[in-house]
């Protein structure tokens, strides 16, 4: 997750553009999933509540502090669910 984050926010400035931290995270995770397989509706429904309320967190943050603000609330949500994001991750691929 930290890899994709530092990746993702080195290359935005560059490349011009923003930096959406949901999506890099969406990504991070996508070698690690079998692409042929549409997500089940079991882990739409737990992730999509998450997403929505990173996106919210991100607004209210504002430009400047969206990602650090979407990262703290992920890492927050983790900690109060006693999972990790790679264990929370495997477990929608496997729903």
């Amino acid at each position: 997750m930290a890899l994709s984050y530092i990746t993702g926010k080195l290359s935005a400035k560059p490349l011009g553009v923003n930096l959406n931290i949901p999506l890099v995270l969406t990504l991070s995770v996508l070698p690690d999933i079998d692409l042929l397989r549409s997500p089940g509706s079991e882990a739409i429904s737990i992730i999509q509540p998450i997403y929505q309320e990173m996106l919210s967190v991100e607004s209210r943050a504002g430009a400047a502090n969206a990602p650090a603000a979407s990262v703290e609330f992920l890492q927050a949500k983790l900690k109060s669910l006693n999972t990790t994001y790679e264990r929370f991750i495997l477990s929608l691929a496997q729903e």
